[in-house]
């Protein structure tokens, strides 16, 4: 098995500097524990979009798929992470974590 993160070519500068895939904090509410995500997707991961906020009004995109990211300029990346690392599923990680049902259906 393959797995992969999505990010953006500025978030993989820094890892590549770091050598370590960090959270966001980003849009990450008060009381959310932040998590990094990882796919066996090996084409594209669509929860990722990414979400982009106007300067001047703070209006906000919906959720822009990969190739509506290279259009405003994003350049998306895939990285290959060793499979081997402990990763938690979906399932696990609802578990394991006490996220409210509405957050987890987003």
């Amino acid at each position: 098995m393959r797995v992969w993160h999505y990010t953006t070519w500025e978030a993989f500068e820094d890892i590549g500097i770091s050598m370590i895939i960090n959270t966001t904090s980003l849009g990450i509410e008060f009381n959310e524990k932040p998590a990094v995500w990882f796919s066996t997707n090996p084409d594209w991961e669509e929860t990722v979009r990414k979400v982009l906020q106007d300067r001047e009004t703070g209006k906000e995109t919906l959720g822009l798929s990969r190739d509506e990211l290279w259009k405003v300029g994003i350049n998306p990346v895939r990285i290959e992470v060793d499979p081997g690392l402990p990763f938690l599923s979906w399932q696990q990680l609802k578990r394991k974590v006490a996220y409210q049902k509405e957050w987890l259906r987003r």
